[in-house]
């Protein structure tokens, strides 16, 4: 129930339940959706947030690749969270509440009478993200209000108008108060397995990351423009510049490079396709979640590699973590079954550019250069080192 205090602020009669890990979040306690919700989302960041390389990898690697029971631990947090109120939360629900029979009109499967709503914030890098509940375990919707000297929520915005043809992102329902409603995606992460050396050697291109290639390649088709990727150049020449290639591997990725420089398309490129972010309901792909790294002028075949590649490093981030270990188990996987079907897929994206037949192999070298690039100017951000991206590459470079 929401009451007016004197100076016309808007509260709750009930707090919000606060925890700072493993993201700053707030849960209404009206209900037990939030806190379910969240419960699920902290599963999920625990298996896809490479556990074996945190303090006592083995034991929480074997957490993250466990089925942790949701409501002993929606309970638990309900429990352990610390009470309070969050007024500027209530004035967002009240926003939502208010601004309803709009959102209702556009947004397809919502009832034109808003529900009792509840809520589940999480406080990210670029935007406050809430979750809207009504009487049910998924949300009806989700609220992004930008963070302050964040560009990301403009970011995402401009690339779900442009995705929006290819039928594999939210869908944009309009503004609500200080932020932007969305549609709430239904489905759960990508499922990614244990790997070890063993295993990757008999891995496979699975069904569903079959089914996410054909959607990223009908993001292609419908996301071409006539220009360059503008995403390659800084990166690239900092790993040909920076020598830590066998000679033969940067003669190789130098004449790559040559030759894509010429190359006169991209398309737009999510920029976070790992597992997580790729949502699947019923053994269907139901879209693509988290775009504010989106680049309107992106290399073809990108988000692709991307995701192939990310899903090795779940899995090896599941069971034991070393930089040789990720190589060794790349290395299997990629000159096996799983590299054959994610070049495949990267490069029917990169055709449905228009990108010409001669620069499919050279485009594949430029992004595992990228990668290399990217790490050199950063390491901490990435779990594998520039070194171990300059080894992918000569074993992409002759797979």
């Amino acid at each position: 129930m929401l009451t007016a205090t004197a100076d016309g602020r808007l509260t709750r009669s009930r707090p919000y339940g606060h925890i700072d890990y493993p993201w700053r979040a707030a849960f209404d306690l009206i209900g037990p959706e939030p806190s379910r919700f969240y419960a699920a989302l902290i599963t999920q960041a625990l298996r896809f947030g490479l556990p074996a390389r945190r303090r006592l990898g083995p034991l929480v690697a074997f957490l993250g690749r466990s089925d942790i029971p949701q409501a002993p631990l929606a309970a638990a947090l309900r429990a352990a969270a610390r009470r309070a109120p969050r007024p500027e939360l209530d004035r967002l629900v009240h926003s939502l509440t208010e601004a309803w029979p709009r959102l209702a009109a556009v947004a397809e499967g919502l009832n034109e009478t808003p529900p009792q709503l509840s809520a589940l914030a999480l406080e990210r890098r670029s935007a406050l993200t809430v979750f809207a509940f009504g009487e049910h375990s998924n949300p009806l919707l989700v609220l992004k209000v930008p963070s302050p000297n964040s560009a990301g929520v403009e970011r995402e915005l401009h690339a779900l108008r442009l995705a929006a043809p290819a039928a594999i992102s939210p869908r944009i329902f309009g503004p609500v108060a200080d932020g932007w409603a969305q549609e709430a995606l239904a489905g759960a992460p990508l499922r990614v397995e244990p790997l070890s050396p063993a295993a990757a050697r008999g891995l496979a291109w699975t069904p569903d990351l079959d089914e996410l290639g054909r959607a990223l390649t009908r993001l292609a088709e419908v996301t071409t423009h006539r220009r360059p990727p503008d995403d390659l150049v800084v990166p690239i020449e900092r790993a040909l510049a920076h020598g830590r290639m066998p000679d033969a591997t940067h003669r190789l990725a130098t004449a790559a490079w040559r030759d894509v420089r010429r190359l006169e398309v991209s398309v737009l490129r999510h920029g976070d396709t790992s597992p997580q972010n790729c949502l699947f309901s019923g053994g269907r792909l139901t879209g693509l979640v988290d775009w504010e790294d989106a680049a309107p002028h992106g290399a073809p075949g990108w988000d692709t590699l991307n995701v192939a590649l990310a899903y090795l490093d779940h899995g090896v981030g599941l069971r034991r973590w070393s930089q040789p270990l990720v190589l060794e188990c790349f290395t299997h996987a990629w000159t096996g079954a799983f590299g054959r079907g994610a070049r495949d897929a990267a490069r029917a994206a990169a055709r449905a550019a228009a990108v010409p037949e001669q620069l499919l192999d050279p485009l594949e070298l430029c992004v595992f250069a990228w990668r290399v690039g990217r790490r050199l100017a950063n390491p901490s951000f990435y779990p594998t080192s520039a070194s171990t991206a300059a080894r992918m590459l000569e074993v992409a470079a002759y797979a």
